[in-house]
């Protein structure tokens, strides 16, 4: 079960950033282009916070550059949606961007929902 929600994660997420690339660590999957909006895609097995099967940290000015939105309010949205999973995360002390946890596919889905709405994918 881990394991499919975490794949659901990737997948989904593929459909906003195209092809994530695996880290060399093994730790998860990526996204570095700019222009699609910078992720990592944590796994479990990254020390995550108890309880998530997931974790997506999220670089600020790429995504509000890709949503044509300031980093104010790109930094709010990300804020929100943290709020709105109400689930704990760890912080990389080497990237300071906002994470988002998941627990199950229910909550996967709604979170790459919001964040559709937000870039204006799919339009």
């Amino acid at each position: 079960m881990n394991t499919y929600v975490f794949e659901t994660a990737r997948r989904l997420l593929t459909d906003i950033y195209g092809a994530l690339y695996e880290m060399e660590s093994g730790h998860g999957f990526r996204c570095v282009k700019a222009e699609r909006g910078q992720i990592f895609l944590y796994r479990p097995v990254a020390g995550l916070a108890e309880g998530n099967l997931g974790e997506i940290a999220f670089e600020i000015e790429s995504h509000a550059r890709r949503a044509g939105r300031g980093v104010v309010e790109t930094r709010h949205f990300f804020r929100q949606l943290k709020v709105a999973s109400g689930h704990p995360t760890e912080r990389d002390s080497r990237y300071d961007w906002p994470r988002i946890g998941f627990t199950d596919k229910e909550e996967v889905t709604a979170i790459v929902l919001e964040l559709k709405a937000f870039l204006g994918v799919g339009r």
